[in-house]
């Protein structure tokens, strides 16, 4: 089948491909529009750019790029979300850790790395905070900028004297 060409199509599938390429470049594969416009997502399903199915909601769909879609606005194979990228370089640090040996030293920051690189993979949002209090944790270097760090709030047998 030769390509289709996107900018022949009507405005709304169009926006809709854009949605859906925009969508997929921030790491979610699949999105809901109006069941208003299932005409248009049929039309793109028969083009194979878009397929659909009913959404969670009764006047929601779902739709996703298939890979002629993909193809046709510009995300080939070789293109990896930031998530993506992200959850791959934590898991060559976790490796190359693990290769040296040194993932004993503190363990509990890496399950964290390990933990979020699956969730990366699985599409889930992240904290910057959180993700370099574990790498300065894991692996503090003069490179990697220290933070300081709240003392923790006292507890109540901290603060007040024991009665008799």
């Amino acid at each position: 089948m030769s390509p289709v060409d996107v900018n022949q199509l009507p405005p709304t599938q169009l926006l809709i491909l854009e949605v859906l390429a925009a969508r997929y470049r921030l790491s979610e594969t699949i999105w809901t529009f109006p069941r208003n416009h299932v005409a248009y997502l049929t039309k793109l399903a028969a083009a194979r750019l878009a397929d659909w199915r009913h959404g969670p909601d009764p006047n929601r769909v779902q739709a996703w790029l298939t890979d002629q879609g993909k193809q046709a606005m510009g995300l080939d194979r070789d293109y990896y979300s930031d998530a993506e990228l992200e959850a791959r370089a934590l898991d060559r640090a976790v490796s190359h850790l693990r290769a040296l040996d040194m993932l004993d030293v503190r363990p509990a920051a890496w399950v964290y790395l390990e933990e979020r690189a699956a969730k990366l993979r699985a599409g889930a949002g992240w904290e910057d905070e959180q993700l370099q209090a574990a790498l300065e944790d894991a692996l503090p270097t003069p490179a990697m900028p220290s933070r300081s760090r709240p003392a923790p709030a006292p507890t109540l047998s901290q603060t007040e004297e024991p009665t008799a």
